[in-house]
C-alpha cells in the first residue's frame, strides 16, 4: 500500500501503518488470523466485519 501522496502519510508517526510511504502486507498471514477469528467465534462473518462508511 502506498501513503506518501496521502493525508495518511507522518514519517513522525508512532503509528507503523502511518510513518512509512509503502506498507508491504503478507495477506496469507491476514487471512490465517481472520480465519482463526471466525473458527473461535463463528458469529465472526464478513458482515460483522465491514466497517460503516
Amino acid at each position: 500500500m502506498v501513503i506518501e501522496g496521502s493525508a495518511d502519510y507522518n514519517a513522525a508517526s508512532g503509528d507503523k501503518m502511518h510513518n512509512k510511504k509503502v506498507e508491504q502486507f503478507d495477506f496469507n498471514q491476514v487471512v490465517q488470523q481472520l480465519e482463526q477469528a471466525r473458527q473461535a467465534a463463528p458469529a465472526l462473518n464478513s458482515g460483522a466485519l465491514r466497517t460503516p462508511c
